[in-house]
C-alpha cells in the first residue's frame, strides 16, 4: 500500500453513514436476538458476534463526534461476551470436520459435543436477562442524534474528527502488529482486532470517505488468517483439557489431531510474519 491516503468527498455525509450503519447493523442484531431465544445455531451465533462488532465500530467513531452510546455499547460487549464460548465450540467442531479424511477423533468430538450442550444451556438463561427492546430504543435514539446533527458545518468538523480518528487507529493497528510474535500467542488476538475495527470503520465510511490507498479486502484477509491462528489456539486448549481428562482414551487420533493442527499453525503464522505493514498515514483532502 502507498504511504499516502487519498481522500475523495463523496456524496454521502458522514452522519448519514452512520444513521445507514446503525440502522442495518441494528436491525439485524435485535432479529438475531429474537432468533437466538427461540433455537440457537452455529449462523445466529457467529453472526450475533459478527454484527456486535460493527455496531461497537459503529459507536467508537461517536466518541469523537461526542455522543454518548456508553449504555448500548456496555449491552453490547455483554451479549457478545456472553454467546463467545459457543461460538468457540463451533469452530473446533468445525475444524474437526474439515480434518475427518486425516484423523478420526470421535472421543474428542464426543467431549466437545458435551461442552457444547453446556454452553448451550447456559447462554439461554443469559438471554432471558437482555431486553432486546430497550436495547432497540438505544439505537434509535442514537440515530435520531446523527440525523439532528446532519448539516453541512457539522459534517465538516466531522470529516476532521473521522480524519484524526482514522490516523488513531491506524496506528493501534500498526503496534499491534509490530508487537506480534509466533512465539507469542497473546499477541495474535490484539492485530485480530485492530485489523476488525480499521476494516469495520472504513466500511460505514467509505460512502462519505473514500481512503483510496487503503486496502480493506486485504485487512479482511489479515483479520480472517489471524482468526485461523486464534481458532488454532482455542483447539489446543481443548485438547489439552481432554487429554487431561482422557489420558486413554482416543489418545493416539487426538495427538494425531494436535499434531495436525500444529502444523497448520506453523503454517499461518510464517504467512503472516512476511506481511507487510502499511505506512503511517497522510491524508489529502
Amino acid at each position: 500500500m502507498d504511504s499516502k491516503i487519498k481522500i475523495k468527498i463523496k456524496r454521502k455525509t458522514i452522519y448519514s453513514c452512520l444513521v445507514e450503519a446503525l440502522e442495518q447493523n441494528g436491525a439485524k442484531y435485535i432479529q438475531l436476538l429474537k432468533s437466538d431465544r427461540k433455537k440457537l445455531s452455529v449462523e445466529t451465533v457467529h453472526q450475533i458476534r459478527v454484527t456486535t462488532r460493527k455496531l461497537e465500530a459503529c459507536l467508537e467513531l461517536l466518541d469523537s463526534l461526542r455522543i454518548g452510546h456508553k449504555k448500548l455499547t456496555k449491552d453490547l460487549q455483554y451479549v457478545r461476551k456472553i454467546h463467545g464460548p459457543l461460538r468457540n465450540i463451533h469452530v473446533e467442531l468445525e475444524s474437526i470436520k474439515n480434518i475427518e479424511d486425516q484423523v478420526k477423533a470421535k472421543a474428542f468430538k464426543c467431549f466437545l459435543k458435551k461442552h457444547e450442550k453446556k454452553c448451550e444451556k447456559k447462554l439461554f438463561s443469559e438471554l432471558d436477562l437482555i431486553s432486546f427492546e430497550k436495547q432497540n430504543i438505544e439505537i434509535q435514539k442514537i440515530k435520531n442524534n446523527l440525523l439532528l446533527k446532519d448539516t453541512p458545518a457539522m459534517n465538516e468538523k466531522a470529516f476532521n474528527a473521522m480524519e484524526a480518528q482514522n490516523l488513531k487507529l491506524f496506528l493501534e493497528f500498526k503496534k499491534t502488529k509490530r508487537a506480534f510474535s509466533p512465539n507469542t500467542p497473546k499477541s495474535i488476538h490484539p492485530i485480530r482486532i485492530a485489523a476488525k475495527k480499521l476494516r469495520y470503520q472504513g466500511e460505514i465510511l467509505r460512502p462519505a470517505i473514500s481512503f483510496e490507498n487503503i486496502d480493506l479486502p486485504q485487512l479482511k484477509h489479515l483479520q480472517e488468517t489471524f482468526g485461523k491462528i486464534q481458532n488454532d489456539n482455542v483447539l489446543h486448549k481443548s485438547i489439552d483439557k481432554f487429554l487431561h481428562k482422557h489420558s486413554k482414551k482416543g489418545l493416539k487420533s487426538v495427538i494425531k489431531l494436535q499434531d495436525l493442527v500444529s502444523r497448520e499453525q506453523h503454517t499461518l503464522m510464517a504467512l503472516v510474519s512476511k506481511m507487510k505493514v502499511m505506512s503511517v498515514p497522510k491524508t489529502n483532502r
